[in-house]
């Protein structure tokens, strides 16, 4: 076969150039079309419609008999159906995302192609958000309608809409994260949630005792503004980036290194607070500060929960490019002595901002850094008692979060109300013991729990004990994790002595 035969054969076979899906990422094509035949979407676009047509019927039905029932009757369906499309619909057909492709192993026949598990990932969330984006413009109709009767603010209209977008951009992108994960977190999850949303209240079981929350040093964010808004859309994007990433995380190849992209989104949550401070708004930088810690403090226990080594490849990316890089090179390693330097340099961030006046606690500078301190010993703290077991390293996670519940339903015993009225003295004795234990001693100082003065006397020292002591165990028994960190840097630094040109050379 001659090279015209061969040419003229490619030129039959290749798809058109201008052909509208070629423009698209393969995996995005793919998705789409897999998704806007799925019988949720479908489904949901039927449903939304015929439910819009009967109300506005019925609405139209009784405009002139009840008085500004019609008007009530067609806001309260059209935002009521908007945010079932996009806060359940939407977030629910991504939970099933990754799990789906996991089982059936198309995650294994789809990295064998030249897709990276990024490109994966964000294939499916923007499909998602391209369907929902869909079903709104078909609300879209029906809202125009709602000028009939007098009760539309185009401008008030469009900003709810797009935080309802927004909204659920970050929800589909959790769902998507939580598809890849097991099944007992996933049935878990929604506990700890709701567990989440009552300590954020004020805690649900330590009522009755005295003291304030730490919550409240960023409860207020000034009023809406600008500031306001431009923070929520940072905060909203940092947060589909996390979510994707950790998705990412859960199929990507063991060569790469998404510790340091986590950890690195956590610190870019900070640029915010120097800027709002500048600005003149300093209760948008107390808000901004407290969220970027809880967020810190989230992914260091995420980080720590973990006993394995980095490869070799992780380590020596940053062989011989300095101090300062290798510093940084430290803080974002897979494993929990590099997860332990993120989470005190972190702290120290928050700690330096503090006494720069950026945050000020209801219970003085001092105690809100001191906590700072206790926070990193109870993130710390369970891992290391893992790392003196021989055989926890396959179930390390789930045994790091359990060593954080029974502590946490330890506090709870420990600071309600009801223990002190059925055990009197042996209560008190068991709230001092928590106030020295190390994991226990953080959430009763979050709380501001005290129970008397002569109660807490003394407890102080002994915490300054227990701090050097975990530091103390933390440098032993991160030794060989050390050693190994060491012997890998100058691997990389004698490779590339001895062979100088540049990779992509």
């Amino acid at each position: 076969m001659n090279a015209t035969a061969v040419s003229s054969l490619t030129d039959k076979v290749a798809p058109p150039r201008f052909d509208f899906p070629t423009w698209l990422p393969p995996m995005l094509v793919k998705e789409l079309r897999q998704g806007l035949r799925a019988r949720g979407f479908v489904g949901a676009l039927m449903g939304v419609q015929t439910i819009m047509v009967i109300m506005l019927v019925w609405a139209f039905a009784i405009e002139g008999a009840v008085a500004n029932s019609a008007t009530s009757m067609v806001n309260g369906f059209f935002w009521g159906l908007l945010g079932l499309l996009l806060f359940v619909i939407t977030p629910t057909r991504g939970l099933g995302g990754l799990h789906t492709e996991m089982t059936s192993r198309m995650i294994d026949l789809l990295l064998l192609t030249r897709l990276t598990s990024w490109r994966i990932v964000l294939g499916k969330w923007v499909s998602l958000m391209t369907q929902a984006l869909l079903l709104v413009i078909a609300m879209l109709p029906y809202g125009v309608v709602r000028y009939y009767f007098g009760s539309v603010d185009l401008v008030s209209d469009l900003r709810t809409l797009m935080f309802m977008l927004l909204g659920c951009g970050a929800a589909t992108a959790v769902a998507l994260w939580v598809s890849g994960l097991p099944k007992i977190i996933r049935v878990l999850l929604p506990v700890g949630f709701f567990i989440l949303l009552q300590v954020g209240s004020g805690g649900f079981a330590m009522m009755g005792r005295g003291g304030s929350s730490w919550f409240s040093v960023g409860s207020s964010v000034g009023g809406p503004g600008i500031g306001n808004f431009s923070l929520l859309v940072f905060d909203a994007g940092i947060l589909i980036l996390f979510a994707l990433l950790q998705a990412v995380r859960r199929f990507a190849p063991p060569a790469e290194n998404h510790a340091a992209s986590s950890r690195g989104l956590v610190m870019v949550m900070f640029l915010p607070v120097p800027l709002c401070a500048l600005a003149g708004e300093p209760a948008l930088a107390r808000g901004q500060l407290v969220l970027m810690l809880v967020v810190l403090l989230l992914v260091g226990a995420m980080e720590l929960a973990s006993l394995r080594f980095p490869m070799p490849v992780h380590v020596r990316k940053w062989a011989g490019r300095g101090r300062v890089r290798a510093l940084l090179g430290a803080c974002s390693l897979p494993g929990w002595p590099s997860a332990a330097v993120f989470l005190a340099a972190g702290l120290g961030v928050v700690a330096l901002t503090t006494l720069a006046g950026g945050m000020t606690g209801v219970a003085g500078v001092s105690a809100f850094l001191w906590m700072l301190v206790l926070a990193w010993v109870a993130l710390v703290f369970p891992i290391l008692l893992l790392a003196m077991m021989p055989h926890a390293a396959k179930a390390a996670g789930a045994l790091y979060f359990i060593i954080q519940a029974v502590f946490g339903i330890l506090c709870i015993v420990a600071g309600n109300h009801v223990t002190t009225l059925l055990l009197g003295d042996t209560a008190h004795m068991l709230e001092r013991l928590m106030h020295v234990l190390p994991v226990s001693s953080f959430w009763l100082a979050l709380f501001g729990l005290k129970n008397t003065e002569d109660a807490a006397a003394g407890l102080h020292s002994w915490q300054v004990a227990m701090v050097f002591l975990m530091l103390m165990l933390a440098w032993r028994l991160s030794r060989d994790y050390r050693q190994f960190v060491r012997h890998q840097m100058k691997q990389g630094v004698v490779r590339a002595k001895a062979d100088p040109t540049p990779p992509s050379a």
